[in-house]
């Protein structure tokens, strides 16, 4: 019991991250989500682990899509709009006026730079757990989580000795 209170210990360094994180973490082929992909495939070892890993994720969901509605409303706000008042699409884009291009880049570049607390502090991975994780991605011919995989995460997850 006293080796999974270091491998997994929630009373240290909250969780902050900025809206272009959220958009990082959702992308399906971003190089951060990868990482959080593999970690959850291998922090099966651990159900607090994966206790952990799963209520973050339900909050950065929910958190992106509350950003993504912001970004919605934003492009509506700025979009070229037809004869009737309506924001004009193509193939399901919404299409931003010449005029007001610069303004909704700044207010899009504001939202993407603001920082969210979550309510949760950071997961923390011990060594003597990545390499349990890194060793069960051996076993199950899976990539293991690299350093690479450990600075993009990092926003997320407390990687310690």
């Amino acid at each position: 019991m006293d080796e999974m209170k270091k491998v997994v210990d929630m009373e240290e360094v909250k969780i902050k991250l900025k809206g272009e994180d959220f958009f990082a973490i959702a992308n399906l082929m971003s190089p951060m989500r990868k990482g959080w992909d593999k970690l959850l495939q291998l922090s099966t070892i651990s159900g607090k682990t994966q206790y952990w890993l799963f209520r973050v994720w339900k909050k950065i969901a929910s958190e992106f899509e509350n950003l993504d509605k912001a970004r919605i409303a934003l492009a509506k706000e700025y979009a070229a709009k037809d004869e009737n008042g309506k924001p004009i699409e193509t193939d399901g884009r919404i299409i931003i006026s010449d005029e007001n291009t610069a303004e909704f880049n700044a207010k899009w570049q504001e939202l993407l730079m603001e920082e969210i607390n979550l309510p949760f502090q950071k997961v923390k991975i011990s060594s003597d757990f990545l390499e349990k994780m890194n060793v069960k991605a051996e076993v199950e011919k899976r990539s293991a989580i690299d350093i690479n995989d450990m600075i993009l995460l990092e926003k997320i997850i407390d990687f310690i000795e």
